[in-house]
């Protein structure tokens, strides 16, 4: 009895749209009607190359980013033990990222990424570190299109995952 609303909440919230969404991809819309096809539409997408590469994309960035984040919130984690002044500051600046919704954090990097009004591109050119990098081939073109060239788009992406993600937890205490 004690478990019924939460059954019911499960059951609601989970299950009914699992049961939808298997439901939905068994069928395809002619109009007004659903048309049961089975699996059909399971093989088309096995077959489809953009669908493969979809799914090796999520893994690289995944694998990437959880890779990253793990080194680097260890790394913050080590220096924050080892730091004696300053701990707290440099604990809330590193919660920052954190704490920031995710939808001002994707305008904020939209912003900054910008390849005509971004600030990445426009402090990497006055450093003359923007044309070197063109120079070395390392961007395709300056300004570089950080979210529209296909080779610096997944880089991008994984490093601003990174930011929102990486952090190192003030209540976990490392030994010593």
């Amino acid at each position: 009895m004690f478990l019924a609303p939460t059954a019911l909440l499960v059951s609601v919230l989970v299950l009914l749209p699992i049961a939808r969404s298997i439901g939905t991809s068994t069928t395809e819309r002619h109009g007004p009607d659903n048309v049961f096809v089975g699996i059909d539409n399971y093989v088309a997408l096995a077959g489809d190359d953009q669908f493969r590469t979809g799914v090796v994309n999520s893994f690289v960035f995944t694998a990437y980013a959880e890779i990253f984040k793990v080194v680097l919130g260890l790394a913050a984690a080590l220096l924050l033990h080892r730091l004696r002044r300053g701990r707290a500051l440099l604990t809330g600046l590193l919660l920052v990222p954190w704490v920031v919704p995710t939808v001002v954090t994707a305008f904020s990097w939209r912003s900054l990424l910008d390849p005509i009004f971004g600030s990445i591109n426009t402090l990497l050119t006055a450093s003359g570190i923007g044309p070197l990098l063109a120079g070395l081939h390392l961007v395709d073109s300056w300004p570089a299109g950080w979210l529209s060239d296909p080779s610096l788009a997944m880089p991008s992406v994984i490093l601003v995952n990174v930011w929102k993600g990486c952090r190192s937890s003030p209540s976990v205490s490392l030994p010593g």
